[in-house]
């Protein structure tokens, strides 16, 4: 869902100054007198094979406090880490105290140990190489930032200096210019690179950021085409969205004959989910119940798909079917291959459905999960499955379907 997609993540190029509540501590259970020993010697057995690659691969041989504050502080981390917000403060003015700084959960573990990164808790959490009780990986709601560790990681290594004498870039916006754009934000949120959520609050409402609410329509919440757009799926990756949305061959269904239906933004499996950048899909709600999606662009054992008494299967890139496709003579019931014999035609006993040629005529009761049987000749009826009257040149006295 491409443009759901394009939710809120713009709100940092809408609002440059952000504040946020008092003080948070970094959560964390009571840990014995060897805890910060153990957690640093357990995360520097990781940071070897993975962060020496790193900075071998990707991070300048030195790296000064300007380089840590301009492409690492002050970019990535005083959106939240500024004056009066977050613990610890990591705006220009204060950044350097963080060579003097503990954990607030764990007083014997500091932020930066100079000439060890392992030792220090803010690459640790940098790297995703904490320990249990130190807290989530940052920034949260993405994975490691290679370049941006391999430059904390060669400072650290080069003794942690504090000083920094060149010019500081005071630009603290969370996202770059142009982020605005749909189709930069919407991707970013599809495919979950960042979680908007760890800023604007669970509820988008606010939190060190400003509330989604004001920067989108005041019906965007529950407004499906505000992220999906009127032309809704057509270029998704599951290429039949559009022609399952408009196609004269059935009514135009609704996202719960495959999925879900989310009530809102916030609905559970919707954007802010494990499973980023896929759509689950759930039939239970639709005519095809107890169909089958292989999670590759194929379908099986459906109702929409079949004969309308056999079920039937689809892959995306199959050519569209005609009536032969899901009604050919093989997987026909009753006395329709009779009828047909004879040259009897869709409409003469479906004439709300069909027309006399064959051609559908009314979409909403064509694939409809119902038998819509109105015949074409006035003196024909039908009743506990057996017809009276005469059609096509014969009489039917009660005969079975």
């Amino acid at each position: 869902m491409k443009k759901i997609l394009s939710i809120c993540i713009f709100m940092f190029a809408c609002h440059e100054d952000h504040t946020s509540p008092s003080n948070m501590t970094i959560s964390g259970s009571t840990v014995g007198s060897t805890a910060g020993s153990t957690a640093g010697s357990t995360a520097g057995s990781i940071a070897g094979s993975i962060a020496g690659s790193i900075a071998g691969s990707t991070a300048s041989s030195t790296a000064d406090f300007c380089a840590v504050l301009n492409e690492v502080l002050i970019p990535k981390c005083v959106v939240c880490h500024q004056t009066g917000a977050t613990f610890p403060d990591l705006s220009a003015e204060h950044a350097s105290e963080i060579l003097t700084l503990q954990s607030l959960a764990h007083p014997d573990r500091a932020l930066i140990t100079p000439n060890q990164p392992s030792a220090s808790l803010l690459y640790r959490k940098m790297a995703g190489m904490q320990a249990a009780d130190e807290g989530g990986l940052m920034p949260p709601g993405r994975m490691p930032l290679v370049q941006e560790l391999s430059i904390v990681e060669a400072w650290i290594n080069q003794g942690a200096s504090s000083v920094c004498n060149g010019e500081i870039n005071q630009n603290t916006k969370h996202h770059p210019e142009g982020f605005s754009d749909p189709n930069v934000h919407g991707l970013e949120l599809k495919q979950g690179l960042q979680n908007c959520r760890d800023c604007h609050g669970n509820t988008l409402e606010g939190g060190v950021g400003p509330s989604c609410d004001s920067c989108h329509q005041p019906d965007w919440r529950t407004n499906c085409t505000y992220c999906h757009g009127d032309t809704v799926l057509s270029d998704m990756r599951f290429m039949p969205h559009a022609q399952h949305l408009t196609n004269p061959l059935h009514g135009n269904w609704d996202c719960d004959q495959c999925h879900i239906k989310p009530t809102d933004v916030l609905s559970e499996k919707h954007v802010f989910d494990d499973s980023p950048a896929k759509a689950e899909v759930d039939f239970s709600q639709g005519l095809s119940a107890t169909g089958v999606y292989d999670g590759n662009g194929g379908c099986s054992n459906l109702y929409c798909h079949g004969s309308g008494k056999v079920t039937g299967s689809y892959r995306q890139d199959d050519v569209k079917p005609d009536c032969t496709g899901c009604h050919s003579s093989s997987n026909l019931q009753g006395r329709h291959r009779k009828h047909l014999r004879e040259g009897v035609s869709c409409g003469e006993c479906h004439s709300s459905v069909a027309s006399g040629s064959n051609t559908v005529i009314n979409g909403d009761l064509h694939v409809n999960g119902q038998i819509d049987v109105l015949f074409q000749n006035s003196n024909m009826n039908r009743a506990s499955n057996r017809c009276t009257g005469s059609c096509h040149g014969e009489y039917h006295g009660g005969e079975t379907w």
